[in-house]
This record gives structure tokens, sequence and C-alpha cells, in this order.
């Protein structure tokens, strides 16, 4: 045995370990997953997602993002990895760990159960800031938002949530509910992807942890104040022309959240979201959808329905 290669076998080992230690050290002092980078060197890819080849971990995903998160972060915030999550923010570790276990993963799951078939294939990031002020300023530096009149959003195009926590965790499910859906159904129209967030917005888990139940919050309020100004639209029209109305935004979520709330309180709503799901190419509305669950014969029947059950439950006497 030639004295290289006998240098090898014996210095080899040690050196492997020695590096595996120095890797997990690294990625422990950014607050990143400590697991293995699989085979992936960071060095071979551009920094931006796309150029990523086809067979890319999600694991390995995350990590690249994260790593390139930390750089964008100011030194005072820490970053965990729960794949497919990367949480960030101006906590310490134990509280962004904290937020994970008792906000993000319960509700993750929630909704996975109720909702989604498809699961994420992309990281999401999870931005978490414990004041207005902080907020602002980092939503303005990664986003260029104004967030004066946000308490939290959702970047479709980054898969981010940014969220001021200082309001509660309310915003949370929002956007996370944004998040998951534009995986399992992209297409989705605008009044049911608000109608379904805001719905979570101000939920309760079921017993069993398999539930995300809405309850009533604010909204009711606008809800209440479209029907008495008749600023409310038909349910047909809700759902044909699919989105918002910039200038009767408070009134068409609250409409789309307690239409939701409705179809929850039926029994039907994780049925609605599946066939509508499904089925979205041959019926962009859903109304074939919406009759065929509620067995009413038109839009307007339906309506009627949910209106009496708004009355009934929460008009005030």
């Amino acid at each position: 045995m030639s004295s290289l290669r006998l240098l090898a076998l014996i210095a080899g080992p040690p050196l492997l370990i020695a590096l595996s230690y120095w890797c997990s050290m690294s990625a422990s002092a950014r607050g990143t997953s400590t697991q293995s980078f699989e085979t992936t060197k960071i060095s071979e890819f551009s920094q931006t997602d796309s150029n990523l080849p086809p067979t890319t971990s999600l694991l390995v995903k995350c990590q690249l993002k994260a790593d390139r998160l930390w750089k964008q972060l100011p030194d005072f915030c820490q970053v965990i990895l729960h794949e497919p999550f990367i949480i960030a923010g101006d906590y310490s570790r134990s509280e962004l760990e904290s937020h994970y276990q008792n906000s993000v993963l319960p509700t993750y799951r929630a909704l996975s159960k109720s909702y989604f078939d498809k699961s994420p294939d992309e990281p999401i990031v999870i931005l978490m800031f414990s004041n207005d002020k902080t907020y602002r300023k980092m939503s303005q530096k990664l986003d260029g938002r104004h967030t004066a009149n946000y308490y939290g959003y959702y970047e479709k195009s980054k898969r981010r949530v940014v969220l001021n926590l200082s309001t509660g965790n309310g915003t949370l499910a929002h956007e996370l509910t944004h998040a998951l859906t534009h995986f399992d159904f992209p297409n989705m129209p605008e009044w049911f992807d608000e109608g379904l967030a805001s719905l979570h917005e101000h939920a309760q888990l079921s017993d069993d942890g398999n539930k995300l139940e809405g309850v009533v919050n604010w909204r009711l309020n606008h809800l209440l104040q479209g029907l008495q100004t008749r600023h409310l639209r038909s349910l047909q029209v809700m759902i044909s022309e699919a989105t918002i109305r910039p200038n009767q935004q408070a009134i068409d979520y609250a409409q789309a959240r307690y239409f939701c709330m409705y179809l929850q309180n039926k029994g039907l709503l994780s049925e609605f979201y599946h066939q509508f799901r499904d089925r979205f190419e041959a019926d962009r509305t859903g109304q074939t959808d919406l009759l065929e669950i509620t067995g009413n014969e038109t839009v307007a029947e339906v309506e009627q329905d949910f209106l009496n059950w708004i009355q009934q439950s929460y008009a005030p006497r």
C-alpha cells in the first residue's frame, strides 16, 4: 500500500467528520435547519429559484432560500426552517419556534386535512415582526410596500407572508390560507380566495385538530351594513364577477367570508372547495357545483337561504 493511500485512509474519516461538524455549526448559527444539504453545492446555483435543477429537493430549496433571506434581514432577526416553511423575524429562535408549534403548524395541518390534496413543493417564507415600526420598515425594504392600512400580506410571486404580530395571530391564518391555497387551487377566483382566507382569520380548532372553524368577527358589521344600504351584490353577481370591488372591499370581503361560513355551518364548505377546484375548467363560477351540493335549482334559492341564515343568526332584533 502506497504511503499516500495509507495517509488518505488514516486522515480521511477525521476530515469528513470535521467538515460535517463545520456545516452543522454554520447552519445552526444562522438559525436554519442543521439537516444535510445532501450533495448539492450552493455555489453551483444562481440566486434565483428558477435556475434550480428540477430534481432539487424541497429541503434544499428551503435551505437555499433561508440562506438568501438571512442576508437580507437585520442582525437582530433570526431564521428557523421547518420544511416547507422558512420562519423569520425580530423574535428569538425559541419564540419563533413557539409561533411555529402553536400557530403555523396547527393551522397548516387543519387546512391540509380539510381542503388540500397538493402539498407545497416550493418554500413558503413567513416573516413575523413584533411591532408596527419594524413591520412597516421591512415591508418597504423587501417588497416596496406602504403598509399603513394592513396588519399583514401575502406576496404571491415570492411566496412570502409578512406579518405584524402585535395585532394578534388572526392575520397569520388569513395569509397562510392564501399561501397554501395557491399551491392546491392556483386559479381560485378572488371572491372565494378572500372569503376562505377571511373565514380563518378568526377561527377555532376542532377538538381533534382536523378543522379550523370560522366564528363571528368584526366583518359581520360590514355585511349587515351592506344589507341595510343595499350595497351587497347578489350571490349570482358575486360568483360570476369573481373579483372584489375596489370601492366596496369591506362589504365584499364580509359577504364572501360569511357565505363561506354559511357553507361551513351546513357542512358543505370542504365539499364545495373540492368540487369547484376539480371542475374549475368546466365551470369557472362554481355555480354548477354550488347547486349540486346544496340541492337547489337556482342560485337565487341558495342566496335566499343564506340571507335567511344571516337574519336568523346575526341580525339585530
